[in-house]
Formats: structure tokens, sequence, C-alpha cells
């Protein structure tokens, strides 16, 4: 009920940037096609909001969004250009938005304190754990090369074998045998 709560849904169903999501502007969203594009990330420097580009090229994304954040974003739609803003209509600092929302929202929730960060993280590893493609996850988070992610994520997916062989199975039509001829 937090007129904050597409933020939250964003950041957990996109794995995008703190910057990211508080650059977000609503010509970047196309509700139609159920995408975001991922052109700018705000930044605060000497003490001012500005807007960049974003961490590298590959930063700069097309991002397919899950329905419940379609929902989340059409029902937090207002006027203005930016999609999160403070009730003034200015851009969130990163440490405000920390302070007055999220952790606020996690105590509220009764669940242990994380980094806003780790939303992306969370957002990753529930992608890896299901089985999908370190290529894929890696594109969806902006990240400039796959190994970046997998020495991020490596952990997360250490029955990798196991599923290619279940997946092998399911191929082939029954589960792998070796016969070994004596």
């Amino acid at each position: 009920g937090h007129r904050l709560y597409a933020l939250l849904a964003t950041a957990l169903g996109t794995g995008m940037r703190q910057g990211e999501l508080l650059g977000l502007q609503w010509e970047d969203i196309d509700f139609e096609r159920g995408l975001i594009k991922v052109k700018r990330s705000l930044a605060q420097v000497k003490g001012q909001m500005i807007l960049k580009s974003p961490k590298s090229k590959s930063s700069r994304r097309t991002i397919r969004l899950p329905g419940f954040v379609i929902d989340a974003l059409k029902a937090h739609k207002k006027e203005g250009p930016m999609v999160f803003a403070t009730t003034t209509g200015t851009y969130y600092g990163k440490s405000n938005m920390i302070r007055q929302f999220f952790k606020p929202m996690l105590r509220k929730a009764g669940v242990p304190e994380i980094r806003f960060h780790d939303t992306r993280h969370c957002h990753a590893s529930m992608l890896l754990a299901h089985g999908m493609s370190i290529k894929a996850v890696s594109q969806r988070l902006g990240h400039s090369s796959v190994e970046l992610t997998l020495r991020t994520y490596v952990h997360l997916i250490p029955e990798a074998d196991d599923l290619l062989a279940e997946k092998t199975g399911e191929i082939w039509g029954k589960e792998p045998t070796v016969e070994i001829e004596t």
C-alpha cells in the first residue's frame, strides 16, 4: 500500500540498479509492449542530482517487464516526467530513498535489513536458481560481460550439471545410462 510500492516491484522484477530506477521517466516505459528502456541513471554530484548515461554501453538496454511490474507501474502512474519522484516532484536522492522508504519498509515487513542493491542480486539469483541462461541474465542486468555475471553468481548454480543431465534425459526420453563392455 505504500506510494513507492512500484519502485520495489520494479527493482525486484527487473534487477535494475538504484540509479537507473530513480532516473526512470515515463517515456522510458512502453506499457503496450511491456518494456522498459534503460537510457539514463540518476547520480548525485557535489550535492546536485544529475541524469547521466548508464554505467556502460551494455547498461543501455531494454528489459521485458513481468505482469506484476506492469500492474504496479500502471497503478503508480501520475503526471510529471519522473516515474519515482518525491512528494514535491523532485528526484529522490539515493540515501533519502533508502532512509525514508526502503529501511522503514523492511522493518515494517519484519524482514532482515538488506542493502537496496540486494534487490538486484535477488532478481538475478531467482532467475539463475530457476535455470535461466547466464547469458540472458547477464544481458538483463546490463553487465559488460558474461564473465562478470559468472564471477558474481557462480555459487548459485552448483547443480548445473544435475540440471543438464535431467534436461538431456527429457530430450532423449529416458534417463542417460552408461554401458561398459567387458
